[in-house]
């Protein structure tokens, strides 16, 4: 069968941006692995190497906050409409960046994917902003611009891809036009990246954690991750175990990071709390081998990618209860599943798993069997490429 030609799209990748990114990445180095003739169009502040062999095209966008995606979108699409005879599918993986792009406009069937839909996000995350007015009318006026950016990229595609059923089912709700055109794949982790088999000792070395027991936190730095309630149940966590360790591995905001900081240091964590900042992708995997255990606090996830690398790595997460991280974790089984928001709650989830090496040890293999028979990249791909066939 003739090798099929994919152009992915995406605003975002790495080492820049946060799931999406990693999910765009992925994709490419599956598709490729079994022979898939694939493009990538991205931002141009994109730093790539040449170990995974990428043609890409580096698009220059706007860089004035809040204009930086929107003329990503536009000059992505004109430089598709200028190469679109050289692929059979456009692949469009940020959410919402697929705005104005058509079948009609392009010659080429148009896939999207959907991570979750923002104005899910907006409600999720309302709740917790400690904002002025000001504040909240832009963040508003931000989430209806978004969520019209959304409809249109859905709307135009020929097919969408949601990446958990909690996301198709939100989406349908929303865009009952979705009806006949969504499919839900579950992302997937390389589990050979991830492993049990990981040396964290450099990890630990630079960040001091010694022989502490470490709670590890991936992910960007966002009112949306609940780290403010993370960081509140660390205090608690400490009563009981005084030398543990949180390590935050991300990057956010300067508004989100003073936030975070300031937060420390009132409740006085700064000798237990780790801020590293985005670290290297080949330091990510050191982190999670490093770590005792994983957190995914949000308040919001379309999946919860991280909770895949923490199980392939062998480790016991917790993570709170959102629909999708119920399609990955089963409460008890591979790690603990808890409502948002509750810092009581997550401290006692926390404990639990620091003082019983035996049920730590019991959940991370569970975890990691579970992604050697239900995550794998070689199903992830698979699918994909059905997808990518039954669109031409």
């Amino acid at each position: 069968m003739e090798s099929l030609r994919i152009c992915l799209v995406s605003y975002e990748f790495p080492p820049y941006g946060g799931g999406e990114a990693v999910y765009t990445y992925d994709l490419m180095k599956a598709l490729q692995s079994r022979g898939a003739d694939v493009m990538l169009i991205t931002a141009h502040h994109s730093k790539l190497t040449n170990e995974n062999n990428h043609s890409t095209v580096s698009v220059n966008s706007i860089t004035i906050p809040g204009l930086k995606t929107t003329s990503f979108m536009l000059r992505a699409s004109r430089k598709l409409r200028e190469i679109s005879k050289d692929f059979d599918v456009v692949h469009y993986t940020n959410d919402y960046c697929g705005f104005g792009s058509s079948r009609a406009r392009l010659g080429r069937p148009v896939l999207a994917t959907i991570h979750h839909t923002h104005s899910l996000e907006a409600a999720s995350v309302s709740p917790y902003l400690n904002e002025g007015p000001f504040r909240r009318i832009a963040f508003k006026i931000s989430e209806t611009l978004t969520s019209r950016m959304e409809k249109s990229t859905l709307k135009n595609a020929d097919g969408v891809v949601a990446v958990s059923e909690f996301t198709a089912k939100n989406a349908l709700a929303i865009y009952p036009f979705l009806k006949d055109k969504v499919s839900v794949v579950h992302d997937a982790v390389d589990d050979t990246r991830f492993s049990p088999n990981i040396n964290p000792e450099s990890f630990r070395k630079a960040w001091n954690l010694g022989n502490c027991p470490t709670v590890v936190y991936v992910g960007r730095l966002a009112a949306s991750k609940g780290l403010r309630f993370l960081i509140d149940s660390f205090k608690e966590v400490l009563l009981a175990v005084p030398d543990a360790k949180l390590v935050l591995v991300g990057s956010g905001s300067k508004q989100e990071q003073s936030n975070i900081i300031s937060q420390i240091s009132k409740l006085e964590l700064r000798s237990s709390v780790i801020l590293t900042g985005r670290i290297s992708a080949e330091d990510l995997p050191k982190a999670y081998a490093a770590s005792d255990l994983v957190v995914l606090p949000s308040l919001v996830e379309g999946f919860g990618l991280v909770l895949l690398e923490a199980m392939a790595s062998c480790k016991p997460v917790v993570a709170t209860t959102l629909g999708p991280t119920e399609e990955i974790i089963k409460d008890g089984e591979e790690g603990i599943l808890i409502q948002k928001g509750d810092s009581h709650m997550l401290a006692e989830s926390i404990k639990l798993i620091l003082q019983n090496k035996t049920l730590a040890n019991r959940m991370g293999l569970r975890g990691r069997r579970k992604i050697e028979e239900q995550f794998s990249m070689n199903r992830w791909s698979a699918q994909m490429l059905e997808i990518y066939r039954e669109l031409e």
